[in-house]
């Protein structure tokens, strides 16, 4: 089936913070007398504020998971002020071109609304957007596919007819579930058998998910 939309996950796959507030853990875990390895950084990629307190409060039974998660929130900002969202090379490009080939495009991701308005805003894409869909807005996040099939029906289409483009285990694991037709763009997480089986296809940049999206288009 020939697809219809196009809905890009954010943070590591549209945006480059992923990678950016990982940075940060490492002071985190010196402060609070944890180890932060990459098992530990990739644990949380993909996921919401709250998840994101459920998995310290698991591995922190000792510490306050909140004010661990204040702290390192408070790093990532310092960060964030000074170097900007940087922006994944090729965006802007893919972007254009969906837009050039009459397909929707959205945003499913599981930070809230008002932060995926706020830095679509701020680099400069939100008008190429037609549904925003945040973690704030559903009840059971990545890996679950509700986001995804939330998404697809505010569109009004199948999932079927959806592209996904995803960085992450969660968030490829979720588009899958959802029986959309999921693109990886590797950012932080090296893929495994199992992520690249759950893919159409898998690419080194967004600018090569172009000829993906092409070729999707051939199909009927």
């Amino acid at each position: 089936m020939m697809i219809k939309v196009v809905i890009f996950d954010m943070d590591g796959t549209m945006i480059d913070t992923e990678h950016q507030a990982s940075l940060d853990w490492p002071a985190v875990g010196k402060k609070y007398g944890f180890i932060v390895d990459d098992e530990f950084i990739h644990t949380f990629l993909g996921l919401t504020g709250k998840v994101k307190i459920e998995k310290l409060k698991e591995r922190l039974p000792n510490e306050d998971p909140v004010e661990v998660m204040a702290y390192y929130r408070s790093l990532t900002k310092v960060r964030f002020d000074r170097d900007g969202i940087l922006v994944k090379p090729g965006l802007v490009e893919l972007l254009t071109h969906c837009r050039n080939q009459k397909l929707k495009l959205a945003v499913a991701s599981a930070a809230p609304l008002s932060r995926i308005q706020e830095i679509l805003s701020g680099i400069g894409v939100l008008d190429f957007f037609d549904v925003l869909v945040g973690g704030d807005m559903i009840t059971h996040q990545k890996p679950h596919p509700e986001i995804y099939e939330l998404t697809a029906s505010k569109l009004g289409f199948d999932c079927n007819e959806c592209a996904v483009i995803e960085d992450s285990r969660v968030g490829i694991a979720s588009a899958y579930a959802a029986k959309t037709r999921p693109i990886l763009v590797p950012d932080i997480e090296t893929p495994d058998h199992k992520m690249l089986s759950h893919c159409v296809s898998c690419v080194a940049s967004l600018d090569k998910v172009i000829p993906v999206i092409d070729e999707m288009l051939k199909a009927s």
